[in-house]
């Protein structure tokens, strides 16, 4: 069976040919935080998320098994101008522009 990167079987059977350059067992998986969060006026949901962000970055930071396992990213809107900084995270900018996001 062929998987793909999550690891779930794809239904095409045959031998699966990885080289190591394509090898998906030995790359980190990636794992993205919606910053939207980021752009709202801050209540009890988006603190929460601002801390769980701010968790995550300091447990990868002092080198936890996770951060050789999962590599992470923040996506922030492509129009947000106030771009946090974090130790480990990394901040990318979405392709949308913020009132895309928020219609959505």
């Amino acid at each position: 069976m062929i998987r793909h990167a999550a690891g779930k079987h794809r239904g095409v059977t045959g031998p699966a040919v990885f080289d190591s350059h394509h090898d998906v067992k030995n790359r980190p998986t990636l794992w993205s935080i919606n910053g939207r969060f980021l752009t709202q006026r801050v209540t009890g949901l988006q603190r929460y998320a601002r801390e769980m962000t701010k968790a995550i970055d300091v447990r990868l930071a002092v080198g936890e098994a996770l951060a050789r396992r999962v590599r992470w990213d923040v996506v922030v809107p492509a129009d947000y101008a106030t771009v946090p900084v974090y130790q480990k995270l990394t901040v990318r900018r979405s392709r949308a522009a913020m009132a895309t996001l928020e219609s959505s």
